[in-house]
């Protein structure tokens, strides 16, 4: 965090436990992303894997932590299979958790030096029926906590695993978590900001979870021009809701073709590599069926 270090950070074993993404690799890749996670926690800007304001690499990270380049980079490979951490447009490998408790620390902090939380103090000041002005500050704010506080907590979910919690009834909620993303790349939504702003794929995963295709939720996706999904502050309610408007519709799409798919790729790696070059047109990947009797 830019002028202030901080001696720790969170570690909450039921989250690092309940990670989906991070449970799937092995011990060793798991041991590493702990050491990734306290040379993040120093660096500057934190919850990036920088030195020097540079992407930090492979073999700089074996000297770092003492274990061969060659581990280092099968186990970073595991990690980033998984999807257990994110890189943005510049190549810098960053901690989605770390990069959102940063910013709730810098809105504390904030308001703090006002009087505290605007929002618990409009609803005190609104609230007419409660004039027990004896109770103990921290015991008002526990009451509310009750109510509409902690329910809206949880969507600000941890973003180093996916927002969902597995049921049991087979749903692979770590592909769902990677299709989500994959959407939000292929049609122009701002994926990297909407994630280190700790947005939730909640919306759009349970609309999978109830046996929606993929390609029906993106067919909602496309529907939205890329120019207006670019400023979409939370693509997969958005996406939800745009579906969920017109289901029958998109239900009865079909799979899209070879043509289409490589576009998707094509503008999904073109989010990826930061928008460099112009941008894949879709004109350029339109599949052209023969007749039958050309042979």
């Amino acid at each position: 965090m830019a002028g202030e270090k901080l001696p720790w950070f969170k570690f909450k074993p039921i989250d690092w436990q309940g990670d989906d993404a991070l449970q799937t690799v092995s011990l060793a890749a798991r041991g590493l992303w702990m050491e990734m996670l306290c040379i993040m926690h120093k660096a500057s800007p934190r919850g990036y894997l920088v030195l020097n304001g540079n992407a930090m690499t492979d073999v700089q990270l074996s000297r770092a932590i003492g274990a061969s380049i060659d581990d280092i980079t099968a186990l970073r490979g595991e990690l980033e299979h998984a999807g257990v951490y994110s890189i943005d447009g510049k190549g810098f490998i960053y901690s989605r958790r770390m990069l959102r408790d940063d910013k709730a620390h810098r809105t504390a902090k904030k308001n703090g030096k006002k009087g505290g939380n605007p929002a618990i103090k409009r609803r005190n000041a609104s609230n007419c029926n409660y004039t027990d002005n004896s109770a103990p500050v921290n015991q008002q704010v526990k009451g509310m906590e009750k109510g509409g506080d902690k329910a809206k907590s949880k969507d600000i979910r941890d973003k180093d695993s996916p927002p969902v919690s597995p049921k049991g009834d087979g749903f692979d909620v770590n592909q769902a978590f990677r299709d989500c993303q994959d959407i939000l790349d292929r049609h122009g939504f701002d994926r990297l900001r909407f994630e280190v702003s700790a947005g939730s794929y909640e919306p759009m995963i349970n609309i999978l979870r109830n046996g929606v295709p993929v390609h029906a939720l993106a067919a909602a996706a496309a529907e939205i021009a890329p120019d207006r999904a670019a400023k979409i502050q939370s693509p997969p309610s958005y996406i939800a809701k745009v579906f969920k408007e017109n289901e029958a519709k998109y239900l009865a799409i079909q799979p899209p073709d070879p043509g289409m798919i490589a576009y998707g790729d094509a503008l999904a790696a073109w989010q990826r590599d930061g928008k460099q070059g112009p941008a894949p047109k879709r004109s350029d990947f339109t599949t052209v069926k023969r007749a039958a009797n050309d042979g």
